[in-house]
């Protein structure tokens, strides 16, 4: 992870916000498709979707709707795959995490069958001993 760059996406972006706010469309746009690219090079999904987000917003304020619809549907695209990837990630964890308590489940009925087996062989081992005794 490059910090520089991930606190120039978060700057721009959050320029991007404010000039959008503040009505100077032009900067808006540059500090925003600056941070959609910064966001894309240091690999940030999340980020990238928020600057598409804010891309949409920027367009719509300007009344650029077919830009605004453009980026709208590239948001919802890319939040999809994000939820997506999300997911899987945790299917895979909750998958690991079964059978791990699987794994630990039969270990230790095993260590009690080995311990019920070997205590079985201490009182055969006594009985013996104490039907030799007499």
């Amino acid at each position: 992870m490059n910090l520089t760059n991930e606190g120039l996406e978060f700057s721009h972006r959050n320029l991007g916000i404010l000039y959008t706010k503040l009505g100077d469309y032009k900067k808006a746009e540059y500090y925003l498709l600056s941070s959609k690219k910064l966001a894309v090079k240091i690999a940030q999904p999340v980020e990238r979707l928020e600057s598409v987000k804010c891309l949409s917003n920027l367009y719509k304020a300007k009344g650029d709707y077919v830009k605004a619809l453009q980026f709208s549907e590239e948001y919802i695209l890319l939040n999809d795959s994000l939820f997506n990837t999300q997911a899987i990630s945790k299917l895979t964890e909750m998958n690991s995490l079964y059978e791990l308590r699987l794994k630990k489940k039969k270990s230790n009925c095993l260590i009690v069958k080995m311990k019920s087996s070997s205590s079985k062989f201490s009182f055969s081992n006594q009985g013996l001993s104490f039907n030799a005794i007499f």
